[in-house]
């Protein structure tokens, strides 16, 4: 889809709504106007740092201010990282335009632009809990062992703590079972690291009974530094 065919639909959806509208008004893509109120549009193929950036301009002068793109397909809307951009969209006070060119074409309004309320936002259940989360896994870790905006490197997590705290145990008084291994402080979460083995570092030698793998101990030796700290906590 070209910027050149989403126009003519912006441009139905303003007029609609009582708007005079004119494209390429200076540097901005599209003004609609009604008494001495005036909306700026700016329009992309793409949803994108750029567009963000043209936009966030345009509130110098304008009232309101819309970007416009295709419509995404269903897929894309409900990825992790589009809901990501939407609420910096939002976060931005910017309102959204979808445009369709299929079949008649239409122009419609995700969502129009409004001040950004911070503290709604924090107070969202799925923010609490992020924080909540967050704290807890701030707090499960014993040492501060990962290096900042490292990508593609396994970081070094409470859980995979946790599992290497187990492996220790495990090397060192022999396969147990969870609640064992609860009772030294391993955690509330002994039985599921076992259960699950999301690492394979554990293996099931009886009932409820577990022992560690040989790749449980190369990990033991691959986190040397971490395993030298996790022992002079160990019982």
């Amino acid at each position: 889809m070209l910027e050149k065919e989403m126009y003519p639909l912006i441009k139905q959806f303003f007029t609609s709504r009582g708007f005079d509208v004119r494209a390429e008004v200076l540097d901005c893509d599209v003004v609609a106007r009604k008494d001495d109120h005036m909306i700026a549009v700016e329009m992309k193929t793409q949803l994108g740092i750029r567009l963000l950036a043209q936009a966030a301009q345009r509130q110098k002068a304008f009232d309101l201010v819309y970007i416009a793109i295709p419509k995404p397909s269903y897929k894309k809307r409900f990825s992790k990282h589009y809901k990501q951009t939407l609420h910096l969209v939002r976060r931005l006070e910017l309102g959204l335009l979808y445009v369709d060119v299929n079949g008649d074409g239409v122009c419609t309004e995700e969502f129009a632009p409004q001040p950004f309320d911070r503290n709604r936002s924090i107070a969202a259940n799925s923010s609490q809990k992020k924080r909540v989360d967050a704290l807890e896994e701030f707090l499960s870790r014993s040492e501060d062992y990962n290096i900042g905006g490292t990508t593609g490197i396994k970081q070094m997590t409470a859980y995979r703590e946790n599992a290497l705290l187990i492996a220790l145990y495990l090397m060192r008084d022999g396969p147990m079972s969870a609640m064992q291994l609860k009772k030294l402080d391993c955690g509330e979460k002994a039985y599921q690291i076992l259960y699950h083995n999301h690492y394979g570092w554990f293996e099931r030698v009886d009932k409820g009974i577990y022992d560690v793998t040989t790749k449980g101990k190369k990990a033991v030796k691959k986190y040397k530094n971490v395993c030298e700290n996790l022992k002079k906590i160990m019982q």
